[in-house]
C-alpha cells in the first residue's frame, strides 16, 4: 500500500486521534411546497410557472411533456441564491425594452404626423 502521501507520511498515524471538526448536513434548500415561501419571490414565480406547465390546459407548453421528476430536477437546480443579480439583469433588460418601445412609439407618432402634414400640403395645393 501507499504510505507516503505527498512526502508527509501516512495520513493515519499510530496512537493518534482525529482532533479536527467534522460536520455534515444539507447545504442546499430544495424547492418543495414546504420551502416555497422561504425562497426569493422570483424563484417562487418561476416555480409557479413551471408547475402550471404541467396543467392539462397547458398541453402546448414545451415543459408539458416532461415528467414530474424532470420538473423537480429543474426547480432544484436553479441558483436561487443568485436571484438578486438575476432580478437586476431582468430589470435592466426590461428598462431597455421599455425604452425601445418608447422610441418606436415616438417614431410611429412622428410618421403619423408627417403623413398628416403631407395630406394637408396636398390639399392646400389643390385649393
Amino acid at each position: 500500500s501507499h504510505n507516503n502521501w505527498g512526502g508527509w507520511g501516512s495520513p493515519w498515524r499510530e496512537r493518534r486521534e482525529f482532533v479536527g471538526r467534522l460536520s455534515y448536513g444539507i447545504r442546499w434548500l430544495r424547492w418543495n411546497l414546504d420551502t416555497h415561501t422561504q425562497l426569493p419571490p422570483l424563484l417562487r414565480q418561476i416555480a409557479w410557472t413551471v408547475v402550471m406547465s404541467r396543467h392539462p390546459r397547458a398541453r402546448n407548453s414545451l415543459l408539458y411533456c416532461l415528467d414530474d421528476d424532470h420538473i423537480f430536477y429543474i426547480l432544484n437546480n436553479i441558483d436561487w441564491w443568485a436571484m438578486p443579480a438575476l432580478q437586476q439583469d431582468l430589470r435592466v433588460m426590461h428598462d431597455h425594452e421599455e425604452k425601445q418601445r418608447q422610441r418606436i412609439k415616438k417614431l410611429e407618432d412622428s410618421k403619423r404626423e408627417l403623413t398628416s402634414l403631407k395630406k394637408e400640403i396636398r390639399q392646400m395645393r389643390l385649393v
